[in-house]
């Protein structure tokens, strides 16, 4: 008995015997790091897109067909890591030389332009508008625009995706040589307008390869009349260029500036 006695208390655990730890659970705990929110800020693109192409006007009675050389330089911006719309825009210089494809049409121009345009961007779809102020002179056959200096206001609706949109927009404009100014009251135009020139335009743009593409028609309405004209043309990208040029000389390398979509995606190459 006392042995059995002694067996049972030697397998009872004492009471002040320690039990094990158990780690406290706590509900809804949140770990730590994660993913931080981006701060919202302003990013720019320069670019420099030298091209070229051709065109076909028509004033109601005569067709002119001509070629066009010239090209643009900017810069593209967005407001980035915010909500839709964002703030999408492009500022830039462009330069556009016309002369005539065919022998004893009497054909040539020239447009020089300075111009910064900005508005809401959505995912498929933009809007962009602001000042663009020009120089330029224009003969097509009979019809002789003088040069003047001038200052344009283009509203542009633009949709689709990276490599092509589609868009259209309207232009007013206001000249200081007089004799380019539209006379509202005896204009043969089908189209309405205000200013003292308007133009409507509609077209297709995208980019292949480093080259921008551009199909474009528009119904300009001037002192001269309506001028209706359909445009194709190509830019080719700075760093396009360069590449081919190291290319072709057998040397690597490209340079630092490319065009961003918005810079030709957004509206009419002028």
């Amino acid at each position: 008995m006392l042995l059995l006695m002694s067996a049972l208390a030697s397998a009872t655990p004492s009471a002040t015997a320690a039990l094990p730890t158990l780690q406290p659970v706590i509900l809804g705990a949140k770990k730590k790091g994660g993913k931080k929110k981006k701060k919202p800020q302003w990013v720019n693109d320069w670019y420099v897109t030298p091209g070229g192409g051709g065109q076909v006007y028509s004033n109601g009675s005569t067709t002119t067909t001509t070629v066009t050389v010239g090209g643009e330089a900017g810069v593209t911006y967005k407001y980035i890591n915010t909500p839709l719309p964002r703030w999408s825009g492009r500022s830039r210089v462009g330069v556009t030389y016309i002369a005539s494809a065919a022998d004893g049409a009497k054909a040539e121009g020239l447009d020089v332009r300075v111009g910064s345009f900005i508005g809401p961007a959505w995912k498929n779809v933009g809007i962009q508008a602001g000042p663009d102020i020009f120089y330029n002179q224009w003969t097509y056959r009979a019809v002789e625009l003088d040069p003047t200096f001038g200052a344009e206001l283009p509203v542009t609706l633009s949709a689709g995706v990276d490599q092509a949109k589609i868009y259209v927009g309207v232009s007013p404009a206001w000249v200081d040589t007089a004799s380019r100014r539209v006379d509202w009251d005896t204009v043969d135009s089908k189209l309405p307008g205000f200013g003292h020139e308007f133009s409507y335009v509609g077209g297709i743009n995208g980019t292949l390869a480093g080259v921008a593409l551009n199909a474009q028609y528009e119904y300009r309405i001037t002192a001269a009349g309506p001028i209706q004209g359909v445009m194709l043309s190509a830019q080719v990208d700075g760093a396009t260029v360069w590449d081919i040029l190291n290319q072709t000389q057998g040397g690597a390398g490209s340079s630092g500036g490319t065009s961003d979509e918005s810079g030709v995606g957004n509206g009419p190459s002028k």
